[in-house]
């Protein structure tokens, strides 16, 4: 990933972040940490003032526009052809039912993860919500997600990887448990043994 951003540069994030807050799946986050990693390496071809902006104007402009389209009728294609774009009907109306229920929290909690900015954009848009509240609440979310992420890969990044590789063997035995009881507990057979489990039944 590091590879890419240096080749391209600013220009190549600010597309990409733009295509991610158009709905368009991308891993933003990840890119924007490497960024970050790559600011503190390569200062004169990353300004750290120069990323930051990018990442937070960009995303701004990318929801604006969904905002708009949400206004003007996005809503009923996200309805009838959000499948499409990993958005079943299901999702959208968990989706509506969490922003009516929280109205602009929601606009601003969304704003802080890249993957559902784009869903609450257009939803906010077609809930007729005024653009300068919708921004009122959005800027901040970007603000965090931009400001975390680039500072979190500028003065940690390179003490994770050291970290990760110095230790990732362990790193995956630890994840392996996890994994192991998580499927323990979402297994069928484990689900009937706790029914009739006296002590499990006990503390409910």
């Amino acid at each position: 990933m590091e590879d890419f951003i240096l080749s391209y540069g600013l220009v190549a994030l600010a597309g990409i972040f733009l295509l991610d807050d158009l709905g368009i799946p991308i891993p933003s986050g990840s890119i924007l940490f490497s960024a970050g990693i790559l600011a503190k390496k390569f200062p004169e071809n990353f300004p750290l003032l120069s990323l930051w902006i990018i990442a937070t104007i960009i995303p701004l402009i990318g929801n604006s526009i969904l905002f708009y389209l949400g206004k003007h009728g996005a809503r009923i294609w996200l309805q009838n052809h959000g499948h499409k774009i990993f958005l079943p009907q299901y999702r959208l109306k968990n989706a509506e039912n969490f922003a009516r229920k929280y109205g602009e929290k929601a606009v601003f909690f969304a704003a802080i993860i890249s993957s559902v900015r784009a869903v609450s954009s257009v939803l906010a848009g077609s809930f007729s919500m005024p653009y300068k509240k919708f921004i009122s609440y959005h800027i901040p979310g970007i603000i965090i997600w931009s400001t975390t992420l680039i500072f979190t890969g500028y003065f940690l990044g390179n003490k994770i990887w050291e970290y990760l590789q110095i230790y990732k063997h362990q790193g995956f035995i630890i994840l392996g448990i996890i994994l192991f009881i998580y499927i323990l507990t979402k297994h069928k057979f484990f689900k009937k043994l706790a029914k009739f489990s006296p002590e499990l039944n006990s503390k409910k």
